[in-house]
Formats: structure tokens, sequence, C-alpha cells
């Protein structure tokens, strides 16, 4: 049997144990070994491993490396997701042997860079590890083919840093040597390696020495840390059972111990009297026969010295026990109820009195008592009998005579009898003491007392020396005087006084010893009882109580209070008590000493002194007494609570709801409404100034016309014109000016016809001639006479035919022109907002040619062209939609 030790977790076992000599266990269990066949094989193809060391005959499964295949492959051999794990190498030969064939779980397949007569570089592979954390890298298998192996001179293994964003480029960061080997060809396809000290990192780098070389990469692991249970460089040394937790597996060291095991590896046992965890505690030291405590967890196996008790032997016997396993019970007479020792029962402090030994268990013996039983008994114990053991006392008391608890102490002051437990009266004659046996007065009692020992007071109703006064009837409540003086103890019947009572109160005073004054309050002056100070003949009027001292309450006055004050006083004050007057006077609206008459008619207010304003509706008999306002309102003119207000300016009538008029004032009479100074302009003289103009007048009283406004409306105030002024008046405000001579129609804007006889033959309304000149006719004189064309028509000749013709296609194209013109001025009035002023006014002949600038032209032939410009207005009405007058 080989010699073995053995760490135990909950799941899994690595190389747990070392043998001093080879084990013939052999495991039937399949994928297990060692001496228990507990520990679980990792090997390749699932075989069965060898039952002692755990090697596998075809080698690790890709997860595990190291001795027996205990060791946890930290690369994810096979692991194609390039955000957990990436390789690289220098080169490719061209069949694109690619570095991930170093790490595909296939032993067959193999990584390599360029042939070595191809290589121009040093050869290199890297394994990047995802980097989120960091790899403590110590050991590294490698497995190459037969043909590379004098490749691997000199060749190093480097451990570095690199980022995910960066884990497909060469670049790295705190690169360390993990190992360089040496000049000499490896012996065997198996490479092992072991880093100079632990290292970390997530990248791993193999590099050859030389140029002209090939790197052949058939299989890559990196250990891991070792299983739990196991530590060192090769997982095969073990940790030690005493590990709290999992022991350090590069060192061995323990975080912690279990109890009864110390030092860094748990491997020292507890020494010196101590155990626990971390051999902390003590033991107790009363383990039996002083045998040492059970290290683990300080235990007496053994058992307990006389005196303790509990599995440690810590704890010391309960109270009031004591001996081995703390059985036995203490004397309960140890001195002051002081404990005995838990280990032996002794009283260390001595007994209580009346007991005696060791354990203080045994009692006096009869006639002596105290501690240590030294003191003797009295003799004065009542009968004879013997006192108590533990304190002298006699239990049934002394004989008489005698006192204290052991009957050693005779009666004295004032006491007699058994135990001295009787006082004497004290009322012995001359202050003299009892006989001490029985408390007889040999020389008698004081006054009030009798009897042997003068303990007996007199009889009730009798007082003095031998008991032969009677007591006076009229103390209080009818009890008795004091038996010694014939005192009233309480005092007397209420009129009566003196210490026995015997003397009656005098006139004025009553009650209890005539202590208290009659009111002076009773009717008629009469006296008040001596007894209880009541008026058998009433009170005076504003008094009331028994004894008539009490004021009227509540506002009531008079005879027993039976009037009520009134609720006008002022201020709310209460009446006098006697006659119900109001001191203060009364509130305003009332009047009389008591308040209860109301303000005559017509006046009002405080004492009823303000007179009424005639301003209320039906006179002063509606005004209020209190305040002076009018009940049924005011007047027409007048406002207010009192109706002694005027209206304000501006208005007028009942509740001055009305407004003035257009009065000239502005103001009007606050009754009547009635304009002060009469009506303003635009309006007719009525009373109020309330009517306004008819259309067509306006001023003061609407006497003037508004006849020149072309409407003839015009504003009522100023007589200014709404509208146009009509023809033959300039527009201006008032319409007021005539056309100048020449001009006539709307604002004088039309040229009288020159074929008037003068220009004051033309009217001003419509420029038609009072007279025409010589051989002109029509209202606008505008046609030649028949005389005169006659006179033409016979001196026309040849030449003159021509003219004529001329002139007439002249006139037609001028015509023309102006039809043109006065259609383009309509569109643009139109276009500027201005086409409803201009649309549908009539638009005469004169007028076009006034704005035209060939009006001077024009109006040299005027005479001759009627019926051409009749032709010419046909066209614009038809063109432009305008109206135009001509004659």
């Amino acid at each position: 049997m080989a010699t073995c030790f053995k760490i135990k977790n909950g799941f899994i076992f690595a190389l747990l144990f070392f043998c001093f000599k080879g084990s013939d266990t052999q495991c039937s269990s399949s994928h297990h070994f060692g001496p228990n066949c507990d520990i679980e094989c990792h090997c390749m193809n699932k075989e069965q491993c060898d039952s002692s060391t755990g090697n596998c005959p075809s080698g690790c499964d890709f997860d595990w490396v190291g001795p027996g295949c205990q060791s946890s492959n930290i690369v994810p051999a096979g692991q194609t997701d390039e955000r957990e794990m990436v390789t690289r190498q220098e080169s490719n030969i061209p069949q694109l042997r690619i570095a991930s064939l170093a790490v595909d779980r296939d032993l067959s397949t193999c990584s390599q860079t360029n042939y070595a007569n191809m290589s121009k570089d040093i050869p290199w592979w890297k394994l990047w590890l995802k980097d989120n954390f960091k790899y403590k890298i110590r050991k590294i298998s490698i497995v190459t083919n037969n043909e590379s192996l004098d490749y691997f001179k000199n060749f190093e293994v480097m451990v570095e840093n690199q980022t995910f964003a960066n884990r497909y480029g060469n670049s790295f960061t705190g690169q360390e040597v993990c190992y360089k080997h040496d000049i000499s060809s490896s012996r065997t396809t198996n490479i092992d390696v072991t880093c100079n000290k632990p290292i970390f990192g997530n990248q791993l780098r193999i590099r050859l020495a030389t140029k002209g070389t090939q790197l052949v990469l058939c299989d890559v692991r990196i250990y891991g840390e070792c299983s739990d249970g196991t530590f060192g460089v090769s997982c095969t040394e073990k940790c030690s059972t005493y590990c709290k937790d999992v022991c350090n597996k590069n060192y061995g060291t323990c975080s912690s111990c279990s109890p009864g095991w110390t030092g860094t590896s748990c491997n020292q046992v507890c020494s010196g009297g101590k155990y626990g965890e971390n051999c902390t505690n003590n033991c107790s030291g009363f383990c039996l026969n002083g045998t040492a405590c059970r290290k683990t967890d300080g235990i007496c196996v053994g058992g307990c010295k006389p005196g303790y008790r509990g599995e440690k032997c810590d704890i010391e016997c309960q109270d009031g026990f004591y001996g081995a396993n703390c059985t036995r019970n203490c004397s309960s007479h140890c001195l002051n109820g002081a404990l005995c020792l838990h280990t032996n029962g002794t009283c260390a402090n001595g007994c209580d009195p009346g007991w005696t030994g060791d354990t203080c268990k045994n009692e006096c013996q009869d006639g002596s008592y105290g501690t240590n039983c030294t003191r003797n008994c009295s003799t004065h114990c009542l009968n004879g009998t013997l006192c108590l053991h533990t304190n002298g006392t006699c239990p049934n008391g002394c004989d008489p005579g005698w006192s204290g608890d052991t009957c050693k102490n005779e009666c004295k002051n004032g006491t007699y009898g058994r135990n001295c437990s009787y006082t004497c009266s004290g009322h012995c004659l001359y202050d003299s003491t009892c006989r001490p046996t029985d408390g007889y007065c040999l020389s008698g009692c004081k006054e009030g007392w009798t009897g042997d020992s003068c303990h007996d007071k007199c009889q009730d109703g009798f007082y003095g020396a031998n008991c032969t006064r009677n007591c006076n009837t009229h103390c209080l409540n009818g009890t008795l005087c004091l038996h010694t003086n014939g005192t009233c103890a309480n005092g007397c019947d209420p009129g009566w006084s003196g210490d026995t009572c015997k003397n009656g109160c005098v006139d004025g005073k009553y009650g209890r010893n005539c202590v208290y004054s009659c009111s002076g309050n009773c009717r008629n002056n009469s006296v008040c009882s001596k007894e209880d100070g009541s008026c058998s003949q009433g009170c005076k009027a504003g008094y009331t109580g028994q004894g008539c001292n009490e004021k009227c309450r509540d506002a009531t006055y008079g005879a027993d209070c039976t009037s009520s004050c009134s609720v006008h006083c002022l201020n709310g004050a209460v009446c006098l008590h006697t006659n119900g007057s109001c001191t203060n006077g009364c509130e305003p609206g009332w009047t009389g000493d008591t308040c209860t008459d109301v303000c005559v008619d017509g006046y009002y207010g405080h004492e009823c002194m303000q007179k009424c304003t005639t301003n209320c509706v039906g006179g002063y008999l509606n005004c209020d007494n209190v305040f002076g306002s009018c009940m049924s309102g005011c007047i027409a003119g007048w406002m207010g609570r009192k109706c002694d207000e005027a209206c304000p300016t501006g208005r007028w009538g009942i509740n001055c709801a009305n407004s003035c008029g257009n009065c000239i004032s502005g103001n009007c009479q606050h009754t009547d409404g009635v304009c002060d100074g009469g009506c303003a302009a635009g309006v007719k003289n009525t009373p109020h100034c309330d009517e306004e103009c008819g259309d067509g007048r306006w001023g003061e009283n609407c006497k003037r016309t508004c006849l020149t406004c072309r409407n003839e409306t015009c504003n009522r105030i100023s007589g200014a014109c709404y509208s146009q002024c009509k023809p033959g008046f300039k527009q201006t405000e008032y319409c007021d000016q005539e056309c100048s001579s020449g001009w006539y129609g709307l604002n004088c804007s039309e040229e009288c016809n020159r074929n008037c006889k003068d220009v004051t033959f033309c009217r001003k309304t419509d420029g038609s001639c009072i007279e025409c000149k010589l051989g002109m006719e029509g209202k606008l004189c505008d046609k030649v006479s028949a005389v005169k064309q006659a006179e033409k028509m016979t001196h026309i000749s040849g030449e003159g035919i021509a003219a004529i013709a001329v002139t007439v296609i002249v006139l037609v194209f001028f015509g023309v022109v102006v039809a043109v013109f006065i259609t383009r001025k309509r569109l643009l009035m139109h276009i500027h907002g201005n086409h409803n002023k201009f649309e549908n006014e009539p638009v005469s002949y004169a007028n076009v040619l006034a704005a035209d600038p060939l009006s001077t032209v024009l109006k040299t032939s005027e005479s001759n062209l009627n019926v051409e410009m009749e032709n010419v207005y046909d066209a614009i009405e038809r063109t432009s939609g305008i109206e135009h007058t001509y004659e």
C-alpha cells in the first residue's frame, strides 16, 4: 500500500496526493483514479487513465494539461469566435497552414510558417485571448513534428498585453520573456515550457531564433490554475487537510486554518494549552487530573475537577452547589448569606450566628447562641423557656417587667407589663410614673380622667376633676365639650361665642363665633338673624340672597331683582341694580333714565338731540330714530343714508339716476334736471336740452340750415358738411363760398363756356349760359345759329371744303386720343382704389378737356364738333362704362 495524503473538496479533485511507493489499487470505476478512485480522468477520447498516476495513454483531452491531466487548459481550443481568441503567424506556406491549426483540437493538423528556404524574417506565432481580464501564465505545452525539432534551438516564449481593438495587429505592450531555450535541439515533439516566474498577460508569442527556419505548431496549451487542493509549479503538492478554504495554488498557504491548527500552511497543531481557530483560545486548566483539553474545541474529554462543569470545564458550579460535577448543596448558614466555596463547600467567612463547623451545618447547643455559639441565653424568657440559638431571642416573649429580644432590659420610660409593651396613661396626677408591673397611678388622676391607671376619659357630657361638671349644649352641631375643661373644641353653634359657648352674639353680628357682620341691606333696616345673617323681612331694592349681601345679577334690578335692565344702555352697559338707570346714558335713538323710551318723531341719535332731514320721502316722520336714515328713500335730487347729500354734478332725479342733458354749462338742477344757462348748440331749447336738431338744421336752438351742403346734412353742432358741397360752391368745411366768376359745378372745377355773352352770364351751378354770344345758341351756347350757318355755307370755296375735311380728320384723331386718355385714367384710378369715387359720376366734355394738355387746341374748334364728340363719348361709354353728359 502506498502512503498518500488527500484534501477534501466538494466536487472535483486535482492531483491531491503523492505516494512514496506505487499503489496496488486498480480502479474499476470508469474514468477515475487515485487511492479511493474518486479523481476524474481527463484523457483524450475518454480513455481510462492509469489508476495510480492519472496519466493518459494518448495524452490529455484538449481542455486539460500537465501531470495526471489535472491542470485546466485556458486556451479555448477549437474556438472560432474571434471576439474570444485570435491566432496569427509571421507567414504561411502556399497551402495555407494557418495559425489557428495549432489550437483546433486536432494533432494531425499543424500551423506552418513559410518554408525555411523561403523565409525572409524570423518566424513567430501568437495567440490573443479576450482582454476583459489578464491571465497568470506559468507553463505552456507545445507539440511540433520531428522535421522541425532542429529549428527550436534558442526559441523564445513571450507573454504580452494587447487590446481588443488591436487583436489582429502585431503590436503589443508590456512584453516579458517567459522562457528561452538553450542552443540544443528539442529531443521530443512534446515540449513543456515553465516560465521563469508567473506572468500576467492576454497574448502569448512563440518565436524562433533565426531566419531561414520554419515554425510548425500542432498543438499549444497553456496551464491554468491547479485544481483545488493542490499547488506548486506542477500542481503535484498537496494542500494541508486543515486549510479552512482552498489553499494558495502557488505556495500552498492557507487564508485560515481549521480549529486546532496553525501556521501559514495549517500544518502545526496547537500547543501550550491553546486550542481553536488560530490557536487563540486557552484551555480552561480544570480538566480532571490536569489533562490537556482537546485542541480543536477545548473540550475536557476525561471530565472536570471538583467545582467546575461544562464540556470545557470553564464554568464554575452554579451558586449553592459544589464538589465533583457540582452535585452537592452549599449550607444556607454561611455568614451573611455568602456562598460556599464551589470546590469543597467551605464557608470562607464563617457561619451565621447559631451555627458552627467548616460547612456551617451544626446548630449551637441548648442555652448558648450567637457567633461561634459563645453567648448565654437570658433567664427572663417567659416562663423559663430557652432562647433561639441564632440570636438569643426569647421566642415567647419576656416575663412582665422585662423587654428586648433577649429579655435582658427592665421596663422604663413610662412602660409596663409583658415585654414592656404597655405605656403608662400619662394622666397620673402630678405627672408621676405608673407602676411598671401593672401601670397603676398611685397618686390619682388628672382632671378629665378616671380609673386605676387613669386611662379612661370622663363620660360624655362631663368634664373636670373626677368628671363632676356638665358640658354646655351650644357646642357646634351638638358636639361634646373637652372632658378636661369643658371647652367646645370645634367652636360654637351659630349665634354663640366663648370657650364654652355660653355667650349669645351682639346685634349686627351672626354666625359661628359671631365673626360675621350683617349686610345692612335688610328691608326697613331690620336686624339680621344671629344664626345665619338672613333678613326676615326681605331685602332692599337691588339686593338678593339669604343675607341680602348680593347685588342683582344678569341685568336685573329693583325689589327682589325682578325687573330687567334695558338693552339700550350705551355700549351695552348694565343698568344700576337698584333703580335700573343707565349711568352712562342711552344708545342712539333712545332716552329716559332707564333708556326705554324711543326718540319722538323728527329726532334721532344720541340723547335724541339730532333733527331729521326733510328730504326723506314722506318727510321727517320716515326718519330712523337711531341713525337718522330715511327708511322710505330720498326725494328727487338727494342721496345718502340720511338724504342729506345733493346729487353730484351732472346727475339729477330720484336716486340721482338721471344724467343731465346737453346743458351749455354742463350741469343741471339736481332736483328736476333743468339745465343751468340754457342748452348747448345742436339741441333744441327744451327744459332738459335732450332733443337733438333735425336733419338740415344746426347751431343754437337749431336756428341755422345746411342748404349749401350737397345732401343738406351737416354736423348739428358746428354746421360742417358731412359730404361734398352743392354745385356752385367751393369745397370748404362749411360750403359757404360761391364759385369765382367763370367757374361752376362741384367744387367750382368747371370753367364756363366762352360762348356765353360774358362770364357773368354763366350759371355757377350747372354752367348754363344766361345769354349767348352773337351767332351761338343752346343751353351752353355751343351751337351755331341757323342764320349764321347759312351765311358761312354761301362763302365756301373748293379750298374751303378741303380745309374743312382736313380739320374734321384732325379732330377725329384727337377725339380718339382723348377717348384713350380717359379710359387709361379710369383704369389707373381703379387700380389705386378710387374707382368708387369716379364710377358713375357724370363726366362733361369740358372736364375732360380741362384735364388734357391738348385742351387748348380742341377748345378753338369745339363749336364745330358737336356731332363728332358725340361719337367720341359713345366710344368712351362703351369702353369704360362711365356715364357722360352732353347737350
